[in-house]
């Protein structure tokens, strides 16, 4: 579903609801090969075959690139979040998070290298409907 992408733009849109920061502001300190790299992660594949085929899997890896990759100076954690849940609102899902200290604990782990993206698939699966 193409449509379902966050592209640059929206990205900078959900880093300014995440952080503050004005889009205006956060266009001039993103690393964009970072951004762009972390974008394009849930859509990547081999000729006619996706490395994740799932919405589910789409957020997940989306969510984890950006809090692995820091494309911004701050904030990453909480954007990746937040585009995670837009993602599933455009592939028509509902995002639950049960648990606030579990998802913070949960975006560090990523963030610090600690969770595999396998495990953070399946936490995200947790929380998608």
């Amino acid at each position: 579903m193409a449509t379902a992408r966050i592209d640059l733009a929206d990205l900078l849109l959900i880093a300014e609801a995440a952080t503050g920061v004005p889009a205006q502001q956060l266009k001039h300190d993103v690393d964009y090969a970072l951004a762009e790299a972390a974008l394009a992660a849930p859509y990547s594949g081999i000729a006619d075959r996706e490395f994740f085929p799932t919405a589910v899997e789409k957020i997940a890896v989306l969510g984890y690139r950006l809090a692995r990759y820091h494309p911004f100076t701050d904030g990453n954690k909480r954007t990746a979040r937040v585009a995670m849940r837009e993602l599933a609102l455009r592939y028509g899902l509902a995002w639950a998070d049960r648990d606030e200290d579990d998802a913070v604990a949960t975006m560090v782990q990523v963030a610090s290298g600690s969770m595999a993206e396998d495990q953070f698939i399946s936490w995200v699966a947790d929380r998608v409907a």
